[in-house]
């Protein structure tokens, strides 16, 4: 079983796998972003844990979580806005999310495969959904490729515009913070990890 140190270090090496991508040009939209996450977290984590991609946790829908058998190990939500700043009611709202899930102490969702039917005239799932269950352990984190100057860019800026904040435990801002020169038409990339545990 993973804990907080130990997923801290696995998204600090995912972190740097985007930061290669986004050198390379690899990047083109948010999709882009959680898809190259995705992958370097299946990676990082082999087949001891499941990244779920997009699972319905009601009432919200979290862009990647990351959980072993019956623990959810990492929420992350993610935007994606190199060129441009993450808009306030948005970067609210996610962190608004992640607070939310912070006071969860169980969700249910559906992973589909061989072992989970949905049955249409019943409306629900034959053996049931998945429950797993958070803990003090559980890193809650919030990714973004955005313009130097947004708020969610570094932690203390991030803490200033979204109250939320505060109510989660094990935070981690893994920010990519594009300087941009208008001047000369250049531009510079700033790859960081910050964490509050």
């Amino acid at each position: 079983m993973m804990d907080k140190s130990q997923i801290r270090e696995v998204l600090e090496t995912c972190w740097k796998d985007v930061e290669i991508y986004y050198k390379s040009d690899s990047i083109s939209s948010e999709r882009s972003l959680q898809a190259e996450m995705y992958r370097s977290l299946r990676r990082l984590l082999g087949e001891g844990c499941k990244v779920l991609v997009e699972p319905a946790i009601d009432p919200y829908i979290p862009d990647i979580v990351v959980v072993d058998d019956a623990r959810v190990l990492c929420v992350i939500e993610i935007k994606c806005a190199p060129h441009w700043w993450v808009s306030g009611p948005s970067l609210k709202n996610d962190i608004d999310k992640l607070s939310a899930y912070s006071s969860m102490n169980e969700f249910e969702t559906g992973i589909f495969g061989p072992k989970r039917v949905f049955e249409t005239k019943k409306g629900k799932w034959l053996g049931g959904r998945n429950i797993f269950s958070l803990n003090d352990e559980t890193v809650f984190c919030f990714a973004a490729i955005t313009r130097g100057e947004a708020p969610c860019s570094c932690l203390s800026g991030l803490k200033a515009y979204a109250p939320s904040l505060k109510h989660i435990q094990n935070f981690c801002l893994l920010s990519g913070a594009i300087h941009v020169d208008e001047a000369s038409g250049s531009s510079s990339e700033e790859f960081t990890v910050e964490a509050t545990f």
